[in-house]
């Protein structure tokens, strides 16, 4: 079964971390994305969303810090859960990998707009947030 982590990475002032897809992205490209990824057969998902954050934003996350906030298995049987980690400081720079061409640190108000996209792994962060 395949299984997807990704987290709302969010700042000491509750902004959430949204990346924008590059145009070489496998998939929904140019589209709004979260940190995460598919997790691997050895990991559990949330080493796999501290491990997909790094890749992807090089930041380094302390396990206990990582909190489990949804989970649902989709009609395909993919399972999806989403993650909450805080960073320390206000916005911080990160270094986006060639998945990703840009991001953004948006207000918690604004992030359901700002998540807009195609990608159906965004239902979770939608269900969880209403």
């Amino acid at each position: 079964m395949i299984s997807v982590a990704k987290a709302l990475v969010s700042d000491a002032e509750g902004n959430t971390l949204v990346l924008c897809r590059s145009d070489t992205h496998p998939s929904y490209a140019h589209e709004a994305d979260l940190p995460g990824g598919l997790i691997e057969p050895s990991e559990s998902p949330a080493a796999a969303v501290i491990r997909e954050i790094m890749e992807e934003c090089g930041l380094a996350v302390d396990e206990n810090k990582v909190k489990l906030l949804y989970t649902r298995v989709t009609p395909s049987g993919r399972q999806d859960s989403l993650y909450a980690v805080t960073v320390k400081g206000t916005k911080p720079d990160i270094t986006i990998s060639w998945e990703h061409k840009s991001y953004e640190w948006v207000e918690r108000s604004k992030l359901l707009v700002s998540l807009q996209t195609k990608d159906d792994y965004m239902i979770v962060v939608f269900e969880y947030l209403k």
